[in-house]
């Protein structure tokens, strides 16, 4: 019995790693592999252990091209490949390649009588790329031969170059569109902003295929901790999948991370971004087409253009200005005339002004940032007035977004709209206190005429309550000077009685005129209600 149990705490203490696996907090997951685009499979499944993803050796090492063998005296187990000698000791927290010892981040562990190492280690001990990719529980092993580089810039989501000028396209993989040689696809600014962040100015590698029509380098990159980009801008929902002949041994395993991108509604696989109900669907397309959108040339979440906005803004509160857009199918005239034309409408309406040609902030074809709409909007709105107005004061747009953010189709059409209802009464407001300040002006040079101090002074500070528009103070200094003028005419002749009547009619039609523009204001701010 003795004997038994002797062997027993032995075998615990010379091989604690195969016995304690068991206790280990491991979890069996749906982990796929794919080795050079296709997929590996195994008797004994990828696992994560304490957090540590660990893969069986020989299976992985196998496919690789290494012959695997293992010692069970030394529990131990070795790998060879041409040029290659590696060995590991159960249990330890290194490996020995060609000599030199390669420290692991996690133990090797003997899971199910298979050998599991850390995934990095086959990375460093055969020289693959390994990566991966969270998104979709994935690891993908690229055996091909690699560079290193440098990525200068982002062209767009699914293009950069690199720091010697080379341009790299990156194969099986489409990013929509955020460049301005064609239209602003949804998400297409996302994904390039994502490309940007995560490639300019890093060290990466790079497998080369071949170069397409328009000279680029069509390659797979990864980043230096094997991370494969092209998978991952598919897993993040920054890109479709696109097979296009010879270059396509890796389709397989894009195809299955978007897959789960789908699944997870991730990027532009999250219809709740793009898509509206459909009463707002059928809304965006109705009021498109009155803003003069062709048919399909409208889709809610992509980006608009500053020649979308400007269009938008002139033909909803100026509709005499509807035909300048039809000007260049229904007459004979260049491009360059109709569009001198139009920017010429536009600045007559004041939906953009000289300065902003100067500044180059009107490029009809780039998108627009939520700041540049403010300022055309506020254009179109204010114009010229003098006003303390602002466009918060009539809930147009979202409150907390960066002015630098750019706006899409559908957020544009209804702050327009929005806009659109309010111009009319806004108007009305802006005429009845033009008409207030003239009669204001009559006022104060009528009351010149009578030699009183006092009532010049009262009608002085009468005129600045008029343009507080504090009707309470209004009424009740005019009925004080009223009362001054009674007791002047005790004393006056008639003709301070004709004018002291002149000035009651002013300051009539004054009270009047104000209450008009308070009675425009506040339909002014119920109009940008679309319910």
């Amino acid at each position: 019995m003795k004997a038994v149990i002797v062997v027993a705490l032995l075998s615990v203490l010379v091989f604690p790693f195969s016995v304690s696996a068991a206790n280990q907090s491991s979890t069996e997951t749906s982990v796929k592999v794919f080795l050079d685009g296709k997929q590996l499979s195994f008797d004994s499944p990828p696992m994560i252990v304490n957090g540590s993803t660990l893969v069986p050796m020989r299976a992985i090492f196998g496919a690789l091209g290494a012959e695997v063998t293992w010692n069970n005296k030394t529990q131990s187990v070795s790998a060879k490949r041409e040029g290659l000698d590696i060995s590991l000791r159960i249990g330890e927290k290194k490996a020995v390649k060609n000599g030199i010892a390669i420290p692991l981040a996690t133990p090797s562990v003997i899971i199910r009588n298979s050998t599991y190492v850390p995934l990095r280690f086959v990375s460093e001990a055969l020289g693959a790329l390994v990566g991966w990719n969270k998104g979709s529980s994935s690891i993908s092993i690229s055996s091909a031969p690699y560079r290193k580089v440098v990525v200068d810039r982002t062209v767009d989501g699914d293009t950069i170059e690199l720091n010697d000028g080379e341009k790299v396209r990156l194969i099986g993989v489409n990013t929509p569109e955020s460049v301005q040689s064609g239209p602003i696809e949804f998400y297409g600014v996302e994904a390039s902003n994502y490309t940007k962040a995560q490639l300019t100015g890093k060290t990466v590698y790079i497998t080369s295929e071949n170069k397409d029509t328009y000279g680029r380098t069509l390659g797979y990159v990864f980043l230096t901790d094997g991370t494969f980009y092209n998978a991952l801008l598919a897993s993040e929902g920054y890109a479709t999948v696109m097979t296009i002949e010879p270059n396509t041994k890796w389709s397989p395993y894009f195809e299955y991370v978007q897959s789960q991108a789908k699944k997870k509604s991730v990027g532009i696989w999250n219809n709740k971004k793009e898509q509206a109900s459909a009463d707002m669907q059928k809304y965006f397309i109705e009021k498109s087409k009155e803003f003069g959108f062709k048919e399909g040339e409208f889709s809610s979440g992509q980006f608009i253009t500053r020649d979308f906005v400007a269009r938008m803004i002139v033909t909803s509160m100026f509709p005499k200005t509807k035909y300048v857009f039809a000007a260049n199918t229904l007459i004979d005239v260049s491009q360059q005339d109709w569009f001198q034309y139009y920017v010429g409408v536009l600045l007559q309406e004041g939906v953009i002004k000289i300065s902003d040609l100067n500044s180059g902030m009107f490029e009809p074809d780039r998108p627009i940032t939520y700041g540049e709409y403010k300022k055309m909007i506020s254009n179109a709105l204010f114009g010229t007035e003098n006003t303390d107005l602002k466009l918060a004061d009539f809930n147009l747009l979202q409150e907390n977004i960066s002015d630098s953010q750019l706006m899409t189709m559908g957020e544009a059409l209804i702050a327009t709209e929005k806009a659109s209802n309010v111009f009319v009464p806004l108007s009305k407001y802006f005429a009845s206190l033009k008409e207030a300040a003239a009669n204001s002006k009559a006022l104060e040079a009528l009351t010149q005429k009578i030699n009183d101090v006092d009532i010049n002074s009262k009608v002085s500070s009468l005129k600045k309550e008029f343009n507080k528009l504090n009707f309470e103070s209004i009424q009740q200094k005019s009925s004080d000077i009223f009362q001054d003028f009674l007791e002047l005419l005790k004393k006056g002749s008639w003709k301070d009685i004709i004018t002291i009547s002149k000035i009651k009619a002013l300051i009539s039609d004054i009270e009047s005129d104000l209450v008009d523009a308070s009675e425009h204001l506040k339909e002014a701010k119920a109009a940008s209600n679309l319910n």
